[in-house]
């Protein structure tokens, strides 16, 4: 899947890829744009759908596991339904959990959740096929419901990063005692004057199974978030000196604008390589209300 800023840039693209993999036998099919001019000067039976694109148009296109509408150029999901035949035991959760893909993090507000009810699971030591508690099977119900709004969650597909538009990235962490999360915001700003806000990538992790300080999952969040940011910028050739990182923990941005050598080696060793991919100067003060990333 790729990107292009012109109808010619598109062709140019298409042109090289087919060149290239044709001088070792292979033909490129199925092509699909949400582009029609791009789609008409390739012959129909090379194209995905003879369809026209038109924003009253179903056809959907998979890119690894997620759904892509050409005609409205956003992304969406489809999860099965959390299962609530026979008995609810370890194994049944798990194989419903197993079945959502989510690779970017856009699904982290309830994937995260999954994964905190199979760690609870875990420190109770339930057999795969032993009935859950009735804690779990209640939060479970609950889940359900929220899973059904998934369908409605639509991500744009295009981001503004061309060379004209100002573009920035911003990063937030958060953290509970259940689980750490960072998110990662683009706001730009065409030659137009239009501007573009929207989620480009999240990740979450579930707190260790020995009981941690609230500040230390924090600190946790934190570095979860400037890993996640390096490997953001470089996908997008983006100037790691430009980027903001946000938290609302007061004790993670002191930890951030001291040396490492002043603290134990939980924090020192989790400071220094903060500091390493991100510098003090960064690092600011949201509230919980407003950050993107709160759980």
């Amino acid at each position: 899947m790729s990107r292009a800023n012109s109808l010619s840039e598109a062709l140019e693209l298409q042109n090289q890829l087919t060149l290239m993999l044709s001088s070792v036998g292979l033909v490129l099919r199925k092509w699909a744009s949400n582009c029609n001019e791009f789609l008409n000067s390739i012959d129909s039976d090379m194209c995905l759908s003879n369809t026209s694109l038109n924003i009253d148009n179903d056809d959907t296109v998979k890119t690894l596991g997620i759904l892509w509408h050409p005609a409205s150029d956003v992304f969406y999901f489809k999860i099965t339904p959390l299962s609530f035949e026979g008995t609810l035991t370890k194994r049944t959760l798990l194989s419903t959990i197993a079945k959502t893909f989510d690779p970017l993090g856009w699904l982290s507000p309830t994937t995260i959740q999954y994964r905190t009810i199979m760690q609870r699971m875990w420190k109770q030591q339930l057999q795969w096929d032993e009935r859950v508690p009735p804690d779990i099977t209640l939060e479970w119900e609950q889940l359900a419901k929220v899973v059904q709004l998934v369908k409605d969650i639509k991500i744009p597909r295009f981001l503004f990063v061309d060379s004209d538009n100002q573009f920035h990235l911003f990063g937030f962490s958060d953290a509970s005692e259940e689980a750490c999360a960072a998110a990662i915001y683009c706001r730009s700003v065409s030659d137009t004057g239009k501007i573009n806000m929207q989620l480009i990538i999240a990740k979450t992790k579930v707190a260790p199974l020995k009981p941690v300080s609230l500040p230390r999952l924090e600190m946790c969040g934190a570095l979860l978030l400037v890993k996640l940011m390096d490997f953001t910028c470089k996908a997008l050739n983006y100037p790691t000196s430009q980027i903001q990182f946000y938290t609302d923990s007061t004790i993670v941005l002191a930890w951030v604008e001291s040396h490492a050598s002043q603290w134990k080696t939980f924090i020192a060793n989790r400071v220094a390589k903060i500091q390493t991919l991100s510098s003090a100067t960064q690092w600011h003060h949201i509230s919980g209300s407003a950050n993107p990333a709160d759980l």
